[in-house]
């Protein structure tokens, strides 16, 4: 049975000059190459999902459905399937920015104490990701993630079906439509970052889990960047100062379109968000490209 697969139409590979290989990189097993899923060999552990930054692994998965329910328990923990029928399949998924959508709202438990046997690879994983996250929310003044041990149980953590549904309806996409079919065997996407979007998220507040970006003065203002970015999280628009770039760091996955297609090369993604989310440009408005496909032969699909 296909656990997971890489939607091409997605795939940050789909674009010349934007090699990527972080699902090839994670993989424990060593199961995919050149965008594709040796079946055989996955073992369903999410890390290819989680470093995805364009959420092209599909999955038998509504992960959107099990965060929202996790997201209105009234003690929130986090557990894998082997600990609980209602858990996630594997917590190699998580990520920093998951893990800050949940705990930042109020205190979150995860049971990871079976991943390093089970799994060591997203035992590792987690470890970096749970301590990033922790830092963050100390900094924050908010409560860190608690690593408890717990036993295995099938009863599901309780939550009013008014509040399920509640979230259920907030939360986009077609995930949600999913889980009205609950068809076995369809796949579905996931982006991480998509928590993060439908909440009332202060960039300010998880800026050491963000990554920043740099705008130098060649930039004309062609606004190329706004029209590839595939998550919204640059713009350009006309303020008193003229024009300016915005952005949206918790959006961003890094996914390096807007720096590497950039035509004067003035834009530099950072490894830290620094808090600079506006950036004056050196153009006046009739400078900016007002039609962005005179400049699209730069994304041309491989």
């Amino acid at each position: 049975m296909a656990y997971r697969s890489i939607d091409f139409e997605h795939c940050l590979r789909r674009y010349q000059g934007a090699p990527c290989h972080r699902c090839e990189m994670i993989c424990p097993n060593k199961a995919i190459h050149d965008g594709q899923i040796d079946e055989p060999l996955c073992d369903d552990c999410g890390l290819c999902t989680a470093v995805c930054p364009m959420g092209a692994v599909r999955a038998q998965v509504v992960y959107e459905a099990l965060f929202v329910r996790i997201e209105q328990m009234e003690e929130p923990l986090l557990v894998c399937k082997k600990t609980s029928s209602s858990g996630l399949p594997c917590l190699g998924v998580l990520t920093r920015h998951i893990l800050w959508g949940l705990a930042s709202r109020r205190p979150l438990r995860i049971d990871r104490s079976r991943c390093a046997s089970c799994r060591p690879a997203v035992a590792k994983w987690l470890t970096q990701e749970v301590d990033a996250c922790s830092e963050a929310l100390a900094l924050c003044g908010k409560s860190p993630i608690r690593c408890v041990s717990t036993e295995p149980h099938e009863k599901a953590a309780a939550v009013s079906r008014r509040a399920f549904f509640r979230a259920l309806f907030q939360a986009a996409g077609h995930e949600i439509e999913a889980i009205a079919k609950s068809e076995s065997g369809v796949m579905y996407t996931f982006l991480p970052q998509n928590l993060l979007a439908r909440q009332a998220i202060n960039s300010a507040e998880m800026a050491s889990l963000l990554v920043g970006i740099e705008v130098g003065d060649a930039c004309d203002g062609c606004r190329l960047c706004e029209k590839i970015c595939p998550h919204q999280a640059l713009q350009i628009v006309m303020a008193e100062e003229g024009a300016v770039l915005s952005f949206h760091a918790e959006r961003c996955t890094s996914c390096g379109l807007c720096q590497e297609n950039c035509p004067q090369h003035a834009l530099k993604i950072l490894p830290v968000f620094d808090g600079k989310n506006r950036f004056v440009l050196q153009t006046t408005e009739q400078e900016t490209v007002p039609d962005p496909k005179e400049n699209l032969f730069f994304l041309q699909r491989g």
